[in-house]
């Protein structure tokens, strides 16, 4: 356990220093990152202006659309990478086990997940006690739905690294495993909706509702619309985020430790060839 847990650390340090390393700050990063701090500074500055007009919900959309982008671009290649370099194979040789690889990797989302949490989740709750204290609301009309929409954005948020690493445990490349990540969630936000759409045109009640208690932004805006059902979408799709998180670490241990089994074998095999030859 104790050498899981410094894998984890190293992996967190690593993604770390990425952002916070003087080498980061260079070149295409620095340019990447000044992007970032404008668009964030623009957000800010429209929070403080519109403060009265603004949602408490659009903060807790954009944390969830920010993590689709951020987490994807962290762990596509956590794997694939290492599959790629070559490198896998001398981490599978380490005396560690093929589940505290993918745990280790998976430890990467922590940095953008917080720092994200943080950047949307303060200004957000801010703005939902100048909502309570204006519109002179008990506290559960708006920031009872903040705290439970940003706890639900966190869960998925964790769901999508588990998705995310679970792809890249597939994939050969960084490249494979970016393009497949890309087209599972544009598949799972658009396309599902869209046919869903069509093919229960008309129909109406809660089996139109049921397929979409998997889709983390109808979840939310039905919270922020009606608290009470909302609540009991985002238990529903809770439970459906935390067994699809297990069952996803399980697939991509499984991915690792056939590889881990292969690369054994193969070893093996070339051990007897040489001794033969001897």
């Amino acid at each position: 356990m104790s050498k899981g847990n410094a894998m984890m650390r190293a992996e967190i340090a690593r993604e770390r220093s990425k952002v916070l390393s003087g080498t980061s700050w260079s070149g295409a990063n620095l340019v990447a990152k000044i992007i970032v701090m404008l668009i964030y500074l623009f957000i800010v500055i429209q929070i403080i202006r519109y403060h009265d007009v603004i949602e408490p919900a659009y903060l807790v959309f954009a944390l969830m659309g920010a993590y689709f982008v951020f987490i994807p671009a962290t762990l596509h290649g956590s794997i694939a990478g290492e599959r790629e370099s070559r490198s896998l194979d001398m981490l599978l040789a380490a005396p560690v086990t093929a589940q505290q690889v993918v745990l280790g990797k998976l430890a990467r989302a922590i940095v953008p997940i917080t720092w994200l949490a943080l950047a949307l989740g303060v200004p957000g709750l801010i703005l939902a006690f100048t909502h309570e204290i204006s519109s002179h609301q008990p506290f559960c009309a708006y920031v009872g739905p903040f705290i439970v929409g940003f706890l639900y954005a966190l869960l998925t948020a964790a769901t999508l690294a588990c998705l995310v690493t679970y792809i890249s445990s597939r994939a050969k490349t960084t490249a494979a495993a970016l393009m497949a990540t890309i087209g599972v969630i544009f598949v799972g936000l658009f396309v599902y909706p869209a046919v869903v759409g069509i093919f229960t045109m008309g129909m109406m009640g809660t089996t139109t509702e049921f397929f979409f208690v998997l889709h983390p932004f109808v979840v939310v805006s039905q919270l922020f619309f009606n608290i009470a059902e909302g609540s009991i979408w985002m238990v529903i799709s809770s439970l459906a985020f935390l067994v699809g998180s297990v069952a996803l670490i399980g697939f991509a241990t499984q991915s690792v430790s056939a590889e881990y089994r292969e690369g054994k074998g193969m070893s093996q095999k070339r051990e007897e060839v040489g001794t033969v030859e001897k």
